[in-house]
């Protein structure tokens, strides 16, 4: 025991400052009352010493903190989403740029651009925002997500449940899987006792709008190594179609700085993209 009777020795216990025991306070009452005066003081330099020390230990922390967040350029979940979205829209208009800059060969008569690649790159931009706006990323592409984020920020009926279902069944997957579409895609699904849709594709650089279009067109799709008829043709401009997606984008994230929910939903899909373990 440190300052107590107890540290002293014994042929000096019985003296104090006070000329008595230490463990045997006077019984004088001025003397009382100065003793009490003087343990309170002790008491509160000591309290405003440990508030002292809490503040200290507080603003470490705070401090620690601060240098965490600015070290890692941490940012609060209703800062980071709509940044997060609104600077992938500008590495997309940019890749985009890329894609629609025409390139002309001594053997082609006419430009020719990355309409695939391009292609591609809308599709997975409308995956990345459709399951981020869900809150659904697993097991890959949903198209109940992506129809849901359709009818709240693209124009309609220009991406409605039809075209954007032969947009990613008939373009979307053969791209990604294949880099090129299929000349002839069959659209097998029940439609009243009608004979399967037989569509083909015509991809252009163009921005008119609508952006997709499904023409009922009777034809052979050429070239091709046999007779391969067709029932209708799509018809998607890259132009409008880049543009729509990034109006919508801009949009969504004006949403996410007003929504928690919205941000709720994005912040659980973008644990895929930032997993902390």
């Amino acid at each position: 025991m440190c300052g107590g009777v107890g540290s002293l020795p014994r042929s000096q216990r019985r003296r104090s400052f006070w000329g008595r025991s230490r463990a045997n306070p006077t019984s004088n009452p001025s003397q009382r009352v100065a003793l009490a005066t003087a343990a309170r003081g002790r008491d509160a330099a000591g309290g405003a010493r440990l508030c002292r020390a809490a503040d200290r230990q507080a603003t470490a922390a705070m401090t620690r903190s601060s240098a965490v967040t600015k070290k890692h350029h941490l940012q609060p979940m209703e800062v980071f989403a709509p940044t997060f979205v609104r600077s992938r829209m500008e590495g997309f208009q940019k890749d985009i740029r890329i894609c629609l800059r025409p390139i002309k060969h001594p053997w082609e008569p006419r430009a020719t651009y990355a309409y695939f690649p391009a292609l591609g790159l809308c599709c997975a931009t409308l995956d990345l925002l459709s399951s981020r706006h869900s809150g659904r990323i697993e097991n890959g592409p949903h198209l109940s997500s992506l129809n849901a984020y359709s009818a709240s920020y693209l124009p309609q009926p220009a991406f409605n449940e039809d075209i954007l279902y032969v947009l990613f069944r008939s373009l979307r997957h053969s791209i990604a899987h294949q880099g090129i579409a299929a000349r002839v895609w069959i659209d097998r699904r029940k439609n009243g006792g009608k004979a399967p849709r037989r569509i083909s594709w015509l991809v252009s650089p163009d921005d008119h709008a609508p952006a997709i279009r499904i023409v009922a067109k009777k034809e052979y799709a050429s070239p091709a190594p046999w007779p391969t008829p067709i029932t209708h043709r799509t018809y998607v401009y890259l132009g409008r179609l880049s543009e729509d997606i990034v109006a919508s984008a801009l949009s969504y994230a004006n949403d996410l700085e007003a929504t928690p929910a919205l941000r709720t939903r994005f912040e659980r899909c973008m644990r895929v993209l930032f997993p902390t373990a």
